[in-house]
C-alpha cells in the first residue's frame, strides 16, 4: 500500500463519499467534451443512428407506398375486382396475403410508413348495389399522424378514381402495435442504438483512462482521499452519461417507436453498466493509443455480431445462436425492441436486466481489483499473453532494441536552421532526371508502406473499414439464404389467374405496373428475384392444350443456377394454376441498373466511398504527422528530394493503400460490377481525391489528435450529399441541389454507380472525373504551398 493511503481516515462517511465521486465524475465530464478524441467518437456515433434511422427511406427513394392487403371475400369464393385494380395501379405497391392476421404480421416489419387495407366480403356487390362503402386501414403505432393521414388520402383517392365513385378509408383507432420480435424500422433503431452504446462505452472511456495514465492523472488521485471504488464509480458514471446522452438523442430521432419509455431506460442504464465497464478494463489494461484502438475493435466485434446472429437464427447453427442470447449486448437489444412492443413479456424482460447488471458487477469487481493492486505497485496484465507478444513484436520493429545506449535512441534534436531545406542550387545534386526523381518517389512511398504496416493505429483504421465491407457484403447472403422463391410480374391484362395464385404458400409474388419498375426492383434488391411478364391474353389462353410462354427476366449477377432452379419452381406452380403448360424463357440478355443508382446497389456504392475517404482522410494525415513530430519529414526536404518529390512519396503511398481498399470492396462485390476498366478508373480518380485532402489535413495538423479533429466533421461533411435523400430534397431550391450534386461526396457515389450499368454514359464519367480531379488539383497547390511555408517559416 502506498504510504499516502496509509493517510487515509479508516472510514469515510457516505456525503463524503459521493461528493469525491462527484467531484471526480464532473471533471471527467467536461474534460470530455474538451477532448478531440472523444468528440470524434460521439460524432461517429451519431453518424450511425443517423445513417440507421433513415436507411429505409434511402433505399427506397421514391417509390410508391406499400398497400398490404386482405380480401375477406377471397376466402368466400368472392375477390374482389378492387385488388385487381390496385395491384395494375401506377400509384401504389399493392401486396395480397391469406388472412388478416398475417396481413397485420407483415406491416409490423416495414420501416417506412405503409397501409393495411381489409376489402370485406360482398366489396363488389355493395359497389353494385349502391350500398354505403367503406374500407378499413391499418397503420403502425410509430407512424407519424400527418402521414397517416397522407397515406389514407392517397389510397382514398386512389381507390375512388379506379372504382368511380369515392370509398372512404377508416384509420381511426386502427393501429398496429410492434411485437417484440418485429423487424424493420425497430430493428434499425435498436442496432444504431446497442452499436453507439457499445463504441462510446468502449472507444470513449478508453482514451479518457489513457489520457489521464499519460497525463498521471490518475497517480494523483490515488493519493487523494479517494480510494479505488471512488475511482471506478465516477470513471463508470463518466461513460454511463455520455451513453444516456447518445442514446437521448437516439430516442428522441425514434420517439415515435418508442411505448415503454422506462423499459427503455432502464435497459439502456443496465447495458450501459455493462459496456461501461468493459471500456474501463480497457482503459486500465493498455498502455498506448495504438493498443487502444486496435483492443477497442477487437471488443466492439464480438459485442455487436451476435445482434445480427440473433437475427438470422435460422441460418445458422443452434449452439452459436444460443452463445449469442448469451451475450449482454444481445440482451440489451432485445429489451430495446420489447420497449418498443405493445405487450411486455416480463420474465424474458426481468432477466436481461438482471443478467447485464450481473455481468456489470462481475467486470466492475475485477476493475476495482485491478486498481488496488496497481495502487500497491503490483504490476496488471490482463492482455492476453498472444496479444501482449504481438505488440512487443510490433514495438521491436518500430523502435530501437533496449539494450543499444540511450543516445541511440532518442532521436537528435536539430537546431532549427538546419531543419530548413537548403536552395536548390546549393545542394549537392548527385543525379538528375526523371528517373532519378521516380526512385526518391518510390523510397519514400515504400516507407511510408511499411510504417504503416507497423503502425497499430492505422491497422486498426483497416480493421473497422474491412468490417463496413464485410457487414454490407454478408448481409444480402444472409437475405438470401432465408428468402422465398420470388417473383415480380409485370402483369400486361390483369389476369384474375394471377391474382388467385399470388396468394398461395411457399413463394412469394409481386407485381408492377411497368416493365421500367420490374426491371428496377430486380437490379435494386438485395435478393435475387426472378422477373416475369404475363401478356395480356394469358387468361384466355389458359386451359388449351398448347404451351403457355412466357419471358422471363434475371439481374445480370444473379446465381445462374438459382434462377434456373426457380423458373423450373414457377413453370410448374403457373401450370398447376392455369390448367395448361407454362413455359418460361429467360431473355437473352440479363437486366442491368440504371445509371443513377438505388437500393442495394446505391448501399453498396456508399460503403466503398466511405472505406475510400476513410482510409485516405485517416491513414495518410497519420503517417505525416508523425513524421512531422519525428522531424523525419525536415530530414527529408535536406536530402536530393525537393518538397515536390516529398508530396508525390507521400500521395503515392497513400494511393496504394486507398487502391487497396478499393480492391478489396471489388472483390467483395465482383458480381455486381460489369466493366473492369471503368471500376479501376473511377477508383483511381477518387482516391487521388481523398489522398490530396488526407495530404492537406496532415499538413495543417500538429499532432493525432489536431489530425482526427478536422478529419472527423470531414469525414461526416463528404457524406451528407448521400444522406440527404431520405429528407426528400425534390422540393428544394435548384441551387441547393446544384451544390450538393457537383460537391466531392456526390461525384464519388456517381462515378462507381457507373460500372455496374450495361452502357457507361461517357458524359456522366469525364464531367464528373474531371470535376473532381480539379479539385484534387487544387488541393495539392495548397498542400505544396502550406508545406512550402511551413518548412521556411
Amino acid at each position: 500500500m502506498n504510504a499516502a493511503h496509509t493517510n487515509q481516515p479508516q472510514s469515510m462517511s457516505l456525503l463524503d463519499s459521493l461528493r469525491i465521486v462527484w467531484a471526480i465524475t464532473a471533471k471527467d465530464i467536461l474534460e470530455g467534451f474538451k477532448n478531440k478524441n472523444l468528440l470524434a467518437v460521439l460524432i461517429s456515433a451519431l453518424f450511425m443512428v443517423i445513417f440507421y434511422r433513415y436507411m429505409g427511406v434511402f433505399l427506397r427513394e421514391a417509390e410508391p407506398p406499400n398497400i398490404l392487403i386482405y380480401d375477406a371475400g377471397e376466402s368466400a369464393g368472392a375477390p374482389s375486382a378492387l385488388v385487381a385494380f390496385l395491384q395494375n395501379s401506377d400509384a401504389v405497391s399493392a401486396y395480397t396475403y391469406k388472412s388478416e392476421a398475417v396481413m397485420k404480421e407483415t406491416l409490423t416489419h416495414g420501416d417506412l410508413p405503409e397501409l393495411g387495407l381489409v376489402i370485406p366480403p360482398g366489396f363488389d356487390q355493395s359497389l353494385q348495389t349502391g350500398a354505403p362503402l367503406e374500407l378499413q386501414g391499418y397503420v403502425l403505432r410509430w407512424v407519424k399522424p400527418a402521414d397517416a393521414i397522407t397515406l389514407q388520402r392517397s389510397v382514398e383517392a386512389e381507390v375512388s378514381n379506379l372504382l368511380g365513385k369515392p370509398v372512404p378509408v377508416n384509420i381511426a383507432g386502427n393501429t398496429v402495435q410492434l411485437n417484440p420480435d418485429s423487424h424493420g424500422l425497430g430493428v434499425q433503431a435498436g442496432m444504431a442504438m446497442v452499436f453507439s452504446i457499445v463504441m462510446i462505452s468502449i472507444s470513449l472511456l478508453g482514451n479518457l483512462m489513457l489520457d489521464e495514465k499519460q497525463a498521471h492523472t490518475l497517480d494523483a488521485l490515488r493519493v487523494s482521499p479517494a480510494s479505488a471504488a471512488h475511482l471506478v464509480l465516477s470513471k463508470a458514471l463518466t461513460g454511463i452519461f455520455y451513453c444516456l446522452l447518445m442514446a437521448a438523442v437516439a430516442a428522441f430521432l425514434n420517439r415515435e417507436l418508442i411505448v415503454h419509455w422506462w423499459l427503455l431506460f432502464l435497459g439502456v442504464l443496465a447495458g450501459s453498466l455493462f459496456t461501461v465497464s468493459l471500456g474501463l478494463l480497457l482503459g486500465m489494461s493498455i498502455e498506448n493509443r495504438g493498443q487502444m484502438t486496435l483492443l477497442a475493435w477487437v471488443m466492439i466485434l464480438p459485442l455487436f455480431l451476435p445482434l445480427i446472429f440473433v437475427m438470422i437464427e435460422e441460418l445458422l447453427p443452434a449452439w452459436l445462436v444460443k452463445v449469442s442470447t448469451l451475450i449482454p449486448t444481445t440482451g440489451l437489444f432485445n429489451l430495446i425492441l420489447a420497449s418498443f412492443a405493445g405487450e411486455i413479456a416480463w420474465q424474458p424482460t426481468l432477466l436481461r436486466i438482471g443478467w447485464n447488471l450481473a455481468c456489470a458487477a462481475v467486470v466492475m469487481l475485477v476493475v476495482i481489483w485491478q486498481v488496488k493492486r496497481q495502487d500497491a505497485g503490483e504490476q496488471v496484465d490482463l492482455v492476453p499473453g498472444w496479444l501482449r507478444r504481438f505488440f512487443h513484436t510490433l514495438r521491436q520493429e518500430t523502435h530501437p532494441p533496449a539494450h543499444l545506449p540511450e543516445t541511440a535512441s532518442v532521436k537528435p534534436k536539430l537546431p532549427r536552421a538546419a531543419l530548413i531545406p537548403e536552395p536548390q542550387a546549393a545542394r549537392p545534386v548527385l543525379q538528375s532526371g526523371l528517373p532519378a526523381n521516380l526512385r526518391i518517389i518510390w523510397a519514400i512511398a515504400a516507407k511510408d508502406m511499411r510504417d504503416a504496416f507497423h503502425n497499430k493505429l492505422i491497422l486498426s483504421i483497416f480493421l473497422a473499414s474491412m468490417f463496413i465491407l464485410l457487414s454490407n457484403s454478408a448481409l444480402p447472403l444472409l437475405i438470401e439464404r432465408s428468402s422465398d422463391p420470388t417473383v415480380i410480374v409485370y402483369d400486361e391484362g390483369q389476369s384474375t389467374i394471377l391474382r388467385a395464385w399470388a396468394i398461395g404458400e411457399g413463394f412469394r409474388v409481386r407485381t408492377t405496373d411497368s416493365r421500367e419498375e420490374m426491371e428496377s426492383i430486380l437490379t435494386s434488391s438485395p435478393v435475387t428475384y426472378l422477373g416475369m411478364v404475363l401478356p395480356s391474353d394469358f387468361d384466355a389462353r389458359a386451359g388449351s392444350s398448347q404451351p403457355v410462354e412466357l419471358q422471363g427476366y434475371a439481374a445480370h449477377w444473379a446465381d445462374k443456377e438459382k434462377i434456373a432452379g426457380w423458373v423450373t419452381f414457377f413453370e410448374g406452380e403457373l401450370s398447376q394454376a392455369s390448367w395448361s403448360t407454362v413455359r418460361i424463357q429467360l431473355a437473352a440478355e440479363p437486366v442491368y441498373p440504371p445509371s443513377q443508382s438505388s437500393g442495394q446497389n446505391a448501399l453498396l456504392t456508399l460503403s466503398v466511398v466511405i472505406v475510400l475517404i476513410t482510409v485516405g482522410l485517416a491513414l495518410v494525415p497519420i503517417l505525416l504527422v508523425e513524421e512531422k513530430e519525428s522531424h523525419t519529414l525536415a530530414a527529408m526536404l535536406v536530402s536530393p528530394a525537393n518538397i515536390s518529390l516529398v508530396i508525390a512519396g507521400k500521395a503515392l503511398a497513400g494511393m496504394l493503400y486507398c487502391m487497396t481498399a478499393a480492391l478489396a470492396g471489388m472483390i467483395l462485390n465482383r458480381a455486381v460490377f460489369i466493366h473492369w476498366g471503368v471500376v479501376f478508373l473511377v477508383a483511381l480518380v477518387c482516391a487521388i481525391f481523398v489522398v490530396a485532402t488526407g495530404l492537406l489535413i496532415g499538413m495543417l495538423a500538429n499532432s493525432p489528435t489536431a489530425a482526427a479533429s478536422i478529419a472527423g466533421p470531414l469525414i461526416f461533411l463528404l457524406l451528407v450529399p448521400t444522406m440527404t435523400r431520405a429528407f426528400r430534397p425534390e422540393g428544394w431550391p435548384r441551387l441547393v441541389k446544384t451544390i450538393l450534386e457537383w460537391q466531392p461526396g456526390s461525384l464519388m457515389i456517381n462515378l462507381f454507380s457507373l460500372p455496374m450499368t450495361r452502357d457507361v454514359p461517357l458524359s456522366i464519367l469525364w464531367s464528373n472525373a474531371a470535376a473532381l480531379l480539379a479539385m484534387a488539383g487544387g488541393l495539392f497547390l495548397a498542400v505544396y504551398l502550406v508545406a512550402r511555408r511551413s518548412m521556411y517559416r
